[in-house]
């Protein structure tokens, strides 16, 4: 009983504007909005692959509300990336096509495709 008074007089709620304020932080930032434009789908089309409403797809795009994994693999199902780009490739980027067309590569293919990419540059590997 004596811990709980000593609790209760210690630990205090935090304010409702400091719950209200940590709750308006973004997440962390996502390439969604930029593949599904990349890949001329709306929101509309994209809410309805995977099952979710255009508020939450908006939300999410926005980093206002969070997804989970699940979200996240049937997303790049639809826009036919990985969920690893949706989180760290601008498809418009210079090297996002390369990535793209990295992924597609089958992995008994590789090395030769690394040893073709390679005769591209001005330094040879060592």
């Amino acid at each position: 009983m004596a811990s709980t008074k000593l609790h209760q007089a210690i630990w205090k709620p935090p304010e409702r504007s400091a719950i209200i304020g940590a709750m308006d932080k973004e997440l962390g930032k996502t390439f969604i909005r930029e593949w599904r434009k990349h890949r001329e789908r709306s929101q509309e089309w994209l809410a309805d692959a995977i099952g979710i409403t255009t508020a939450s797809l908006s939300r999410i795009e926005n980093g206002k509300q969070p997804y989970n994994q699940r979200q996240l693999e049937q997303i790049a199902e639809a826009l036919e990336c990985t969920p690893a780009d949706l989180l760290s490739v601008e498809p418009e980027a210079p090297a996002a096509e390369v990535f793209n067309i990295w992924s597609r590569i089958s992995a008994e293919k590789r090395d030769q495709a690394r040893q073709i990419l390679e005769t591209f540059t001005d330094k040879k590997k060592a």
